[in-house]
């Protein structure tokens, strides 16, 4: 049995068999058996704990990609790291409590219950990824270098940089602590990640929106936890990182899906994340400048409700999606332009704007609760069945 996953060729993937037709490709891809589990069982099917070790499949209009295991698989797979969406998205439920309670009056604990569950949520996950680590294979590098799952160990210390930021509101110093520890650390996984985009080591064709998490949490998330820790120059600088490599990123991942190909329905989802960024800066702008709006929030703004309406057109297609830990990529996604519009309604005050504020607050808290009620229920149905045996 081999230490790590190893591949054939340059990267992760390398098409053994390629057939173009007018209307449909299909590529046959060479794997790890770590690796089929990974996406099979994290990204691509409806089974959140499933830990059967058959191959998945990503499916498109014009895309079949079959997954075949080579020589010295693994008996038991790796912890995916797309389950740290999990704590990311109740961190932004708690975050949008955490606004409601300012602006609305709504009872602060159901936010620090919130804020407890997502830390408990996140050491969960966490010690569920090291106990897998100690009984497989492989290695944290080649996680991170999973063209589809690397990007998401991001969340992991921008949950980190919210919690420590919700944290200093207590206790200053542990909290700037906690905020300055998970910025170094994804600042040097941000940093090392454009060091593999550089050297070419990601296929294009598999390049998705979640490569925006690791550059756009380092700065855009780090912004507010740093604002909210008190370091105010350090939040500016990491904005103005946040906002370059948004651009950036932006410009590279529209030029991908326009001229290479559709992304498969497997990474369908990681297209809601296009719509975070500009709620995201401005509720860093929030905890920079102050409570008052200026021309930056009216222009972030502005973006936001534009990429919220471009998704409202691709909600037909979400909808296609079988449920799985992938859905997880439509709470924070949903919850960070909630908190966003909560505040600039509770700052400008327009008619009905407390209607307004607890009809978005009972919609998001719905959504996520409803996601995280079902994928409980996967959860246990999943361990029911696996005690049966």
């Amino acid at each position: 049995m081999r230490s790590r996953p190893q591949y054939e060729g340059r990267g992760y993937l390398r098409a053994q068999r390629t057939t173009i037709g007018r209307k449909k490709r299909h590529v046959q891809l060479n794997l790890d058996q770590h690796e089929i589990c990974a996406i099979g069982r994290a990204v691509c099917t409806a089974e959140l704990f499933d830990r059967s070790h058959n191959a998945g499949w990503a499916k498109a209009d014009n895309e079949n990609v079959s997954l075949h295991p080579v020589a010295g698989t693994h008996s038991r797979t790796r912890l995916p790291l797309n389950f740290l969406g999990i704590p990311f998205g109740l961190s932004g439920l708690a975050g949008t409590w955490t606004i409601a309670s300012t602006a609305l009056g709504a009872p602060h604990a159901i936010g620090f219950v919130l804020w407890s569950v997502t830390a408990i949520s996140l050491l969960g996950v966490l010690a569920e990824y090291a106990r897998c680590a100690m009984h497989t294979g492989g290695s944290v590098i080649a996680d991170l270098r999973n063209p589809f799952l690397g990007p998401f160990a991001a969340l992991a210390p921008a949950v980190g940089i919210l919690l420590g930021g919700e944290l200093a509101r207590l206790w200053p110093v542990p909290g700037l602590v906690l905020v300055a520890a998970s910025v170094i650390i994804i600042g040097v996984l941000s940093a090392w990640m454009l060091a593999e985009w550089m050297t070419g080591s990601i296929d294009a064709h598999i390049f998705h929106p979640g490569n925006f998490l690791p550059i756009l949490a380092c700065g855009l998330i780090g912004a507010i936890g740093l604002a909210q820790a008190g370091a105010n120059t350090a939040a500016t600088v990491s904005l103005a990182v946040g906002i370059f490599f948004w651009a950036v990123l932006t410009a590279v991942i529209l030029a991908r899906l326009v001229a290479i190909d559709t992304l498969p329905d497997a990474l369908v989802p990681t297209l809601a994340i296009f719509s975070v960024p500009p709620s995201v800066a401005g509720i860093a702008w929030f905890a920079i400048n102050g409570e008052s709006i200026d021309t930056i929030h009216q222009v972030l703004l502005a973006l936001m409700l534009f990429l919220l309406l471009s998704q409202l057109f691709l909600v037909t297609r979400y909808a296609r999606i079988p449920f799985g830990i992938a859905t997880w990529s439509f709470t924070f996604t949903v919850a960070a332009p909630a908190t966003y519009g909560i505040h600039w309604l509770w700052l400008t005050q327009p008619t009905g704007w407390q209607l307004w504020s607890w009809l978005i607050l009972a919609v998001v808290t719905l959504w996520i609760g409803g996601i995280a009620v079902r994928s409980a229920g996967h959860a246990i149905g999943s361990w029911g069945s696996a005690s049966r045996r």
